[in-house]
């Protein structure tokens, strides 16, 4: 092992043998399509977590324990054959480490890694190490939790499956709540300022309507006119649409639409007690827009369509409502790297708006693919509302325990991750 590269190989010696009772198992769980779970092994409290949660969820169906030994020193065992075939492999690690799945990724799909960190949910006993020093009833309360965490995400969508009810319910939380999308003890004014907005931007709008969702300023240079119509996505308590209203006037009109119930509820509110009467706000779905044809000037659109699953029906939808001459300005988090499988299988980085964005030149071309001329970055930033200082990154790093090398100085260049805004137009 070479202590200066970050890359190593560890030789294993070959063997003929098999474990008996192991070849039963794998045979057995391969053919009924049983779903590997592993855990960390470590010797310390977080190892012992997440082996006792590992072992919870592997009591619920169709979930079953494996054994890593197998699948490390004899691959060519029934055991190693039946986490090499299933479609989902479980991995509960114990820390920010995350040994076992840096061990398991290169070993199976990526895809079909689905890896959870114990200690980034229950969050103790990160000062401790010996296992004796929690009591056993402690430890298994603990673990219970975790197991009920990952159970939960798996069956109701929280690893990718049905992320749309995923991200609603989230989202309808932090506008419950008074939260950002990384935490409702973040403090929202803080991520605007991150995010390109001035005092003076702020000071014009409901307080409430900021909830540090931002990832840029489209208001800023979409140079809206008097008299135009202006559709925002995904518009959240609608402090886009409140900037949007004061540029186009009396003889305006604003529309946000959002799929959160709680969030439209919280816009009309702050609408009601400014007296917008230039604004509206439509519960809908940024895929299938309840907006007619040809009718709207400008789209703006702030760190949301990441969040859809299928971005490219969304774009279509902008070309179908813009009229004529039409043109698109929107701000979104994009990549310029691939994610570790870790980060895009994990929930919390998903309603975070990283998980679910997509290469800067695939994001480009589905808005050309759409029917949209002349896509042009306007902004581009590679720490915007993700640098290390900013609040909300540090909170996603320590929820999903993205990095554990101090050197690194900028988050968003670490994880190949850049915040644009991009305009576009409808010839």
């Amino acid at each position: 092992m070479d202590k200066t590269v970050r890359t190593f190989t560890i030789k294993v010696n070959s063997t003929n043998g098999k474990c008996p009772i192991g070849e039963k198992v794998g045979t057995k769980n391969l053919n009924e399509g049983k779903i590997p779970v592993f855990s960390c092994e470590g010797a310390c409290i977080r190892g012992e977590i997440a082996r006792l949660a590992a072992n919870f969820v592997s009591k619920a169906e169709p979930y079953r324990r494996s054994c890593h030994g197998e699948l490390l020193t004899v691959p060519h065992s029934a055991m190693a054959n039946w986490v090499k075939k299933a479609k989902k492999v479980v991995l509960i690690d114990g820390c920010f480490l995350k040994c076992h799945g840096r061990i398991l990724e290169n070993m199976i799909d990526k895809e079909y890694l689905f890896h959870f960190d114990a200690l980034s949910h229950y969050k103790k006993y990160t000062e401790l190490f010996d296992i004796d020093s929690v009591p056993e009833a402690e430890r298994k309360e603990a673990a219970q939790q975790v197991a009920s965490w990952v159970l939960d995400s798996l069956n109701k969508g929280g690893n990718m499956n049905n992320v749309k009810e995923t991200v609603k319910k989230a989202y309808g939380s932090i506008a419950s709540k008074k939260g950002s999308c990384c935490g409702s003890d973040l403090k929202a004014n803080v991520s605007a300022c991150v995010s390109g907005y001035s005092d003076e931007d702020l000071s014009s709008i409901p307080a409430e309507a900021n909830l540090g969702l931002s990832c840029g300023n489209p208001v800023a240079i979409a140079s809206l006119k008097e008299g135009e119509t202006v559709l925002d996505l995904g518009s959240g308590a609608g402090i886009d649409c409140f900037l949007a209203a004061k540029r186009v006037g009396d003889t305006g009109r604003v529309i946000g639409i959002d799929m959160t119930p709680e969030m439209i509820e919280k816009a009309r509110e702050n609408a009601r007690k400014e007296n917008f009467e230039n604004v509206e706000f439509r519960p809908g779905d940024i895929e299938n827009l309840p907006v007619e044809d040809n009718s709207v000037d400008v789209v703006i659109s702030n760190c949301v369509i990441n969040l859809a699953p299928d971005k490219g029906k969304v774009f279509k939808e902008i070309y179908r409502i813009l009229k004529p001459g039409g043109r698109m300005i929107v701000s979104d988090i994009v990549l310029t790297g691939k994610l570790p499988s870790w980060i895009k299988n994990n929930v919390n980085a998903y309603v975070g708006c990283i998980a679910g964005a997509v290469q800067m030149d695939d994001y480009l071309k589905m808005i050309e693919d759409a029917g949209l001329s002349n896509p042009a970055i306007l902004q581009k930033s590679d720490s915007n509302c993700l640098d290390s200082n900013d609040p909300i990154a540090k909170h996603v790093v320590s929820e999903a325990n993205l990095l554990a090398d101090k050197a690194v100085k900028g988050i968003g260049n670490a994880l190949k991750i850049a915040s644009i805004t991009v305009a576009a137009e409808k010839k």
